[in-house]
């Protein structure tokens, strides 16, 4: 479940759905987190939450062998989005997989590491056992738009070259990519 202020994420509930939505639910290259249900706060206009499965960050455990990390496919989910618009924040806060590491389900969702009574250690098994699921979170930066209305968006990243000139307008893809580099160093 995320809140959502829609005044500040304008796009991240359309562009979510988007990528929830057939055809491209299906697409083999989607690797965006599925939205399940949007809920309006009846109390508060400006308030959305967004209703996705479970998911752990992808970094915790931390990954044991290359093959685990080449297996997340970051980029290619990253290629896929790109087909329907821009991330603009790519950093490591925007990837869960699924808790497949953790078979019996005993784990705390805020706090894997621990048990959901917060008494014991959780024993994961590796992610070449299981190959969780990794997914894209957090399209509250993505855009669909012409590369000449502007520049990239901050995001959790703040160093690509482009951002040196706020008001320089350039394709935003190269600067998705450089987050992603940063993601993978």
């Amino acid at each position: 479940l995320e809140a959502i202020r829609t005044s500040a994420h304008t796009h991240e509930v359309r562009i979510g759905q988007l990528l929830s939505a057939a055809p491209h639910w299906d697409n083999p290259r989607n690797h965006c987190i599925s939205i399940l249900d949007v809920l309006q706060d009846p109390d508060n206009a400006d308030l959305k939450f967004i209703v996705m499965h479970l998911c752990i960050q992808f970094n915790y455990p931390l990954f044991d062998t290359v093959g685990e990390v080449v297996h997340c496919r970051n980029c290619s989910g990253f290629q896929f989005q790109s087909e329907f618009g821009r991330n603009r924040d790519c950093n490591f806060t925007n990837f869960v997989e699924d808790p497949d590491i953790y078979p019996d389900g005993k784990f705390h969702p805020a706090s894997p590491w621990v048990d959901s009574t917060y008494q014991k250690p959780t024993h994961p098994i590796t992610r070449t056992e299981c190959w969780p699921r990794v997914s894209i979170i957090d399209f509250g930066l993505s855009r669909q738009y012409d590369p000449s209305f502007g520049p990239p968006r901050f995001g959790g990243d703040n160093t690509p070259p482009e951002h040196r000139t706020p008001k320089l307008k350039c394709n935003p893809f190269p600067t998705d990519i450089y987050f992603l580099g940063n993601l993978m160093r």
